[in-house]
């Protein structure tokens, strides 16, 4: 291998832990407890060091929001990708986005439960570039939940487009909320098996499509 490519990989190795200390950091503490100093101790690095690698505590934050509607965005287009029936389609894409929140508990609090700054917060400053490139990325995951929505209604008939939005927030609302309640462990409070819960959300999801056929 040569030099100059081991040495990216090495850099691009030392990025990535440095995002995955950092979303803990704010999984635990949320985004003003992030500091390029105590993400320096966490590393066992000098706050330098970190600068290196990120100029900003923000330019951290972008990174993982990318990173992490990247990853969901991939999982979703592997499902739409699939030769099956367009309501199946929906109800994988179901799964899928309850399991990447269950299984990664901090990408998926920093990415929608924490507070902090939003694509608005950074218009007009030198950010914008790359808060424009983590919401295109998000737009994206949404834009492939839109489409296979899409498909279903369109197979209902009599539907326009607003009732395709309408569903899908329906929808993202119902998911998002199991996985909150889930994993603030509110949900174990009140349900003997909250993760069988789910499938009965899943049949709610895809039950309004079948019946309406």
């Amino acid at each position: 291998m040569p030099k100059a490519q081991r040495k990216t990989m090495e850099v691009e190795a030392v990025k990535d832990e440095i995002l995955d200390q950092a979303v803990q950091i704010m999984f635990e503490e949320g985004f003003e407890g992030l500091s390029m100093r105590k993400l320096a101790s966490a590393m066992g690095m000098t706050a330098a060091n970190i600068y290196n690698y990120y100029r900003s505590k923000d330019e951290i934050y972008l990174a993982i929001q990318k990173q992490g509607f990247e990853l969901l965005h991939s999982l979703f287009a592997q499902v739409a990708g699939l030769d099956i029936p367009p309501v199946e389609k929906l109800r994988r894409m179901a799964r899928v986005y309850v399991t990447f929140g269950l299984e990664e508990v901090a990408y998926y609090e920093v990415m929608f439960n924490r507070h902090g700054p939003k694509y608005a917060d950074y218009k007009n400053t030198p950010m914008e570039p790359l808060a424009l490139a983590e919401k295109m990325a998000a737009l994206q995951v949404l834009g492939e939940a839109e489409s296979v929505a899409g498909e279903v209604l369109a197979e209902i008939g009599g539907l326009e487009d607003k009732d395709v939005w309408q569903h899908l927030m329906q929808a993202w609302l119902l998911l998002h909320g199991y996985v909150a309640l889930y994993n603030n462990r509110t949900l174990h409070e009140v349900e003997e098996q909250p993760a069988v819960l789910i499938e009965s959300i899943l049949n709610t999801l895809t039950g309004f499509a079948i019946h309406q056929r």
